[in-house]
């Protein structure tokens, strides 16, 4: 019975069948500690400096995915959580979450300017595959 994996339960098999390990989650959510501090509150509205885009990200890992690391070490980017104060970016060495965010200080932005931030705010959307946008694009009447 050569290659035949014998599963202690079913528990143990749809936890390992979708890679959800025991391990691999404790080491994901020390992980995840790590890139942020206590004091970052979700939704994170950043500011794209290069366009002048507002985005609101849900959580770290979303923006983690979206971000690239050169874009934070240039500093490309300012970032606020869903209080008003301010957050400051960095680039970890901790992998698979490289971001890392930190409150910068404790003053808070004025509220009327905070309001303005949020209403041009979009919410943030997973990309769509390509092919379903061709489809999309293709089968449009």
């Amino acid at each position: 019975m050569s290659g035949l994996v014998v599963w202690a339960s079913e528990k143990a098999f749809n936890r390992r069948g979708r890679g959800e390990g025991p391990r691999r989650t404790q080491r994901f959510n020390r992980l995840r500690r790590i890139a942020m501090s206590e004091d970052v509150n979700f939704p994170v509205y950043v500011l794209a400096k290069d366009c002048g885009e507002v985005t609101a990200y849900p959580s770290v890992e979303v923006m983690n995915a979206h971000f690239e690391a050169v874009d934070v070490e240039n500093n490309e980017y300012d970032a606020w959580d869903v209080h008003g104060y301010q957050l400051t970016l960095r680039v970890s060495n901790a992998r698979p979450i490289w971001l890392s965010m930190k409150r910068l200080g404790s003053s808070r932005m004025d509220e009327a300017k905070f309001a303005e931030v949020k209403a041009a705010a979009k919410q943030y959307r997973e990309p769509e595959g390509l092919i379903r946008s061709l489809k999309r694009g293709l089968f449009r009447r």
